[in-house]
């Protein structure tokens, strides 16, 4: 497998010890054997999703034609037919879709995961992490369940700003410059906007969450950058869902580090 052109073992740290060995793995500093060997399942996931949308796509047209009829003929009782159907429709599809997405855990649960602490949940080694590891005040890009828990344990934190706005993303960059301040980058999207903040950031110290290239977040780059210009000081495991892989990573700024 591939990540945007790496070779996906080696991107996510693990290379055989040589060509005749299949059964032991040299680990390098960024790894991740757990995701490497996930990916697989994730992408035949992928698949299954592309077929379950467009056989819903299918089946919704159908159930709304059939609303518009009934309605169109003023016929109370096949309207109110059509539109149950509708509904048991709408929650059969999330429901097939939260089974593949979410194998094994009680449907909805992943929402109110997602309300209460953003893509990954924190553990409260890791707030004590980013405490000891940042002794600035740190400029949080990402969910704002992690900026409100580390207030609430009362690590200093200047400023957050969601990943949605580039205007606003290397406006808090360039005041966490200017303050020297320690940029916490949480689940960044699939793009270049957890790039663009790497390559703007000027501190020694950047802390992120989220899984490796290969991963849920950010792009080829991103994971390029960090593994030629950073060195990894720690990495924490967090409190993801199953079938997640998030962790928190501290890394130093060090030219041609070699991580991963």
């Amino acid at each position: 497998a591939k990540c945007d052109g790496w070779d996906l073992k080696k991107t996510l740290g693990i290379e055989a010890e040589d060509e005749g060995d299949q059964g032991r793995w040299k680990v390098t500093v960024l790894h991740d054997r757990d995701l490497a060997r996930a990916v697989p399942a994730r992408q035949a996931a992928n698949r299954e999703l592309q077929v379950i949308k467009k056989e819903a796509e299918q089946r919704r047209e159908q159930a709304l034609r059939a609303l518009v009829r009934a309605a169109e003929a003023g016929d109370s009782t096949a309207s109110a037919m059509a539109l149950s159907n509708w509904q048991t429709l709408h929650a059969e599809i999330q429901g097939r879709i939260d089974a593949l997405l979410y194998p094994g855990i009680p449907s909805g649960v992943h929402k109110a995961y997602a309300v209460a602490f953003g893509p990954a949940a924190w553990t409260e080694e890791a707030i004590e992490e980013i405490r000891a590891a940042s002794p600035a005040p740190v400029c949080i890009v990402g969910p704002v369940q992690w900026r409100q828990a580390l207030e609430l344990r009362g690590v200093p934190v200047a400023r957050h700003v969601g990943w949605r706005s580039a205007k606003a993303l290397d406006a808090a960059v360039d005041s966490a410059n200017a303050a020297g301040e320690t940029l916490l980058l949480v689940c960044p999207p699939h793009g270049d906007e957890a790039l663009k903040a790497l390559q703007a950031y000027r501190g020694d110290k950047v802390l992120y969450v989220g899984e490796i290239c290969g991963g849920m977040y950010g792009d080829f780059e991103f994971f390029r950058t960090l593994k030629l210009q950073w060195s990894l000081e720690k990495r924490l495991p967090l409190a993801p869902l199953p079938g997640g892989f998030e962790k928190l990573f501290v890394l130093a700024r060090g030219e041609n580090a070699g991580v991963g």
